[in-house]
């Protein structure tokens, strides 16, 4: 496979895994907030920012690809390419996509008003309790088993 066919391929394996992320999160917390009647807003604030955080990572993604600063590398898997977008994002690349991209500033802006005077400790107890409830543990399980699939995607789309 050629290597821009491959880049196409990783892209839309990637924007994949985005979207698995956001929906076990989002499934995640609605388990969590059963029974806490008292924290919904809180979990609601927690959902909006996992939603932004999301579009920010794959705001990030686009900027990577989109100025070939990207290697998808033999030994790629999720978590390196999740790292190269955290751990390993840059000031300049930081600098660069906050200057050219509105909606990245934007969510930057609307994630710091999320957490403007959020007690995100409130959100442990909840988290905790459903950690053990089978429901939650059910959709940790189909998520690990639909992520160890695209792992094994990604891992044949690299070993091309």
């Amino acid at each position: 496979m050629d290597p821009s066919s491959k880049l196409a391929a990783a892209d839309a394996l990637f924007r994949e895994y985005n979207q698995l992320l956001l929906e076990y999160f989002e499934a995640r917390q609605a388990c969590c907030a059963k029974g806490w009647i008292d924290r919904v807003g809180a979990f609601e604030r927690m959902r909006q920012a996992t939603q932004l955080d999301r579009k920010l990572k794959l705001l990030r993604w686009e900027h990577l690809i989109n100025h070939k600063l990207l290697e998808i590398g033999p030994d790629a898997n999720f978590d390196s390419l999740h790292s190269r977008i955290i751990g390993g994002w840059s000031s300049s690349e930081e600098a660069d996509l906050r200057a050219s991209s509105e909606t990245y500033r934007d969510a930057h802006v609307e994630i710091a008003a999320l957490f403007e005077g959020f007690d995100t400790m409130a959100l442990n107890e909840p988290i905790e309790k459903a950690s053990k409830d089978p429901e939650y543990l059910a959709i940790a399980a189909r998520f690990n088993t639909a992520l160890l699939a695209m792992e094994k995607r990604l891992k044949a789309l690299v070993s091309n």
